[in-house]
């Protein structure tokens, strides 16, 4: 229950930002509100990382970090870096690293001919671990 709490505000918070975003569309967000919104989904993405490490045996865990973490760092690099860029730009790369989570498969050679994987981990890896 906690963890849905934590998740639920890390979307309040993201809504929030994204509000005040469109009023800025071709400008730069103002610094609190850019960080807000890199900070909330930097938070979403940990929030879904450290939830399923736990549940994940060792393949896993390596698949795992290379759906989340590559997404957490970007978020989390965009705050300072990404404070010039238009709030579409912003906006946009965010998008960019859910895209990301949603198409990342790095593939296995343990595929059968049909494509499907065979293995019997405990979490499904697709973009709704969280």
């Amino acid at each position: 229950m906690l963890l849905h709490a934590v998740t639920t505000g890390f979307l309040v918070a993201l809504a929030t930002a994204l509000g005040s975003a469109i009023t800025h569309v071709d400008d730069v967000l103002p610094r609190g509100q850019h960080w807000l919104l890199c900070g909330a989904v930097a938070g979403y993405f940990a929030a879904g990382m450290v939830a399923a490490l736990p549940l994940a045996n060792r393949s896993d865990r390596v698949w795992l970090l290379g759906w989340a973490l590559p997404c957490l760092a970007v978020s989390l690099a965009l705050a300072p870096l990404g404070e010039r860029l238009p709030a579409w730009a912003t906006i946009w790369i965010l998008v960019a690293l859910v895209c990301w989570q949603i198409l990342y498969d790095p593939g296995r050679a343990g595929r059968s001919p049909s494509g499907r994987r065979g293995w019997g981990g405990r979490i499904r890896r697709t973009a709704r671990i969280v």
